[in-house]
């Protein structure tokens, strides 16, 4: 019965992890449009271009939509895996009651 707890456990913190993680894909984002410029002697130069956070493609509405899918698949993995902690936890405490011979579950 302690197999059963343990993988209950685990499905929880995987949960957690996948619900952290949709949200950092959701709310996270940073362009890699940023660029810094020099001013020397009068003139523009471009002196280095960060790469963006969360950023796939060189346009905006693209990496929008990307953090979009990938925030919907850890929210459906979230799902999942709290829902597979919960029927885990249930057929532990069904074991339990019929190793019992308690067939009421109060």
């Amino acid at each position: 019965m302690q197999q059963f707890s343990a993988w209950s456990w685990v499905c929880f913190i995987l949960s957690v992890a996948m619900l952290s993680i949709g949200f950092y894909k959701m709310y996270v984002y940073e362009s890699p449009l940023i660029e810094y410029w020099e001013y020397s002697e009068g003139e523009e130069e471009l002196s280095e271009q960060q790469p963006g956070q969360n950023a796939y493609v060189m346009d905006d509405g693209y990496n929008y939509v990307i953090n979009g899918n990938y925030a919907i698949a850890y929210f459906v993995l979230f799902g999942v895996f709290f829902i597979s902690a919960w029927l885990i936890r249930g057929v532990e405490l069904l074991e339990q009651a019929y190793a019992n011979k308690d067939t009421s579950l109060k």
